[in-house]
């Protein structure tokens, strides 16, 4: 993978950790990253439990407490509109509330 996203790539991924937290936080996902470009298909396989669904909420923005992204950073391109970014940093505005704001989420209206 480039260090640089390329100008095609719809989502880029880097140094993804998810947690989920409570008594004794469970570790999921660790130092994920990935790069996903525009016309490309991406497949994730792994063990039952190896944490593919907690990495697609992840990517998706999705994650619902006790799930909580805890490292790395998210960094989406939409064909026609602005990037977007999401870390531990900006969790309260990249959650499932932000695509009720967001014009590429899913969850947009």
């Amino acid at each position: 993978m480039s260090t640089a996203t390329a100008p095609d790539a719809v989502i880029r991924a880097t140094g993804i950790s998810v947690d989920y937290q409570g008594e004794a936080d469970t570790h999921a996902v660790r130092d994920v990253s990935l790069e996903l470009m525009r016309g490309e298909i991406l497949g994730i396989a792994g063990e039952s439990g190896c944490g593919k669904s907690t990495l697609a909420y992840a990517l998706t923005r999705l994650l619902q407490a006790p799930a909580a992204l805890v490292g790395g950073s998210l960094e989406y391109r939409p064909a026609d509109g602005p990037r977007s970014t999401c870390s531990p940093s900006t969790r309260p505005s990249c959650g499932p509330s932000a695509g009720r704001r967001s014009p590429w989420c899913s969850r947009a209206p």
